[in-house]
């Protein structure tokens, strides 16, 4: 049912449950075996690549395994999918956002641009505007669209995670200039409510090698 328009949505909700219950190495392999199936229903595979990019990029943090599933599907997707189809705006974000956590600042601002016109209209790529001003070093700029996107947010779930997302990027940034301050930041992640809890638990890892550091409090 891989090459079903219809049917192949059942294998999305897999995957989507699979994600929810963290069960991360079956979500990369059932994932992948859609990316190498090129018959598999066009939709379904736009969507799998654009959700497992952002899985590995974002919450897993798995550099590596994200750009050689940019690289190997990257051109292919984006070469295929309509400006009309309903996901268009979700992969070019979601591309945005793995260029950015890899550090391919470049790449990222090319993703972005496909889906200006979302930008200041739409919350996530307006965030994603926001982490690649911090990634870029302009945190006035930075912060600015975050709490932008925060505005245009309407469920309190997705404002939480943006704070999450900003707090964590600012402890980030201030992690080798200001170990106090990016301590401050890790902690609010961690105390936002109705956020990510994978955020929350990257916010404790940033917090626990800060000490390890022996950064001063």
């Amino acid at each position: 049912f891989l090459c079903s328009d219809t049917l192949s949505d059942i294998y999305a909700f897999n995957l989507h449950a699979l994600r929810v219950r963290e069960r991360h190495e079956d979500l990369r392999t059932l994932s992948i075996r859609v990316l190498e199936r090129p018959d598999a229903a066009r939709p379904l595979r736009e969507w799998v690549f654009s959700s497992l990019v952002a899985q590995l990029a974002m919450f897993e943090r798995d550099y590596l395994a994200a750009e050689q599933v940019i690289d190997r599907w990257g051109a292919e997707i984006e070469a295929s999918i309509s400006p009309a189809s309903p996901r268009y705006s979700m992969l070019f974000n979601n591309l945005a956002v793995a260029y950015t956590e890899v550090g391919r600042i470049e790449d990222a601002e090319r993703s972005i641009a496909r889906i200006s016109r979302q930008l200041h209209a739409e919350t996530y790529p307006t965030a994603t505007l926001g982490l690649i001003a911090i990634k870029k070093g302009d945190i006035e700029r930075g912060m600015r669209l975050y709490r932008e996107a925060i505005a245009l947010a309407r469920a309190p779930d997705d404002k939480a995670r943006i704070r999450q997302k900003l707090a964590l990027e600012l402890g980030r940034h201030w992690a080798t200039r200001n170990p106090a301050r990016a301590r401050r930041h890790f902690r609010r992640a961690t105390l936002i409510k109705h956020g990510e809890r994978v955020l929350s638990d990257q916010a404790v890892d940033e917090l626990q090698s800060l000490s390890l550091l022996g950064a001063d409090e």
